[in-house]
């Protein structure tokens, strides 16, 4: 093998960059409609969840679970706004989970 079988000629550089381009379009295409579906996914999961939550009778409970899962907002941030103790809100939010999935389960097994 010659060292002129390793240069590319300008034609062959542009034959090669448009392949790659097909490629690698193609491929970001795919990759982008892969990232998009997961992305909705995600979204429908979180408005199942945000709905569950709704449904939570106990309004401080049910406030602690939306703005710490749905809004991703700290505890630290959630006392300062409830005037609670950190403590407290971790005790809200563990209660309300435990409501959650009592009545995630009974819906669950409705179907």
């Amino acid at each position: 093998m010659e060292f002129n079988d390793f240069i590319l000629s300008p034609k062959r550089c542009a034959c090669e960059e448009q392949t790659l381009k097909r490629s690698f379009g193609n491929y970001n295409s795919e990759y982008k409609k892969a990232i998009e579906r997961r992305i909705q996914e995600i979204e429908d999961i979180r408005c199942g969840v945000f709905v569950l939550f709704q449904k939570v009778p106990n309004e401080r409970q049910r406030s602690v679970l939306i703005d710490f899962y749905i809004n991703c907002r700290t505890v630290e941030e959630i006392s300062g706004d409830l005037n609670l103790s950190e403590s407290s809100v971790k005790r809200l939010k563990k209660q309300g989970l435990k409501t959650a999935k009592v009545i995630f389960e009974k819906e669950f097994n409705k179907k």
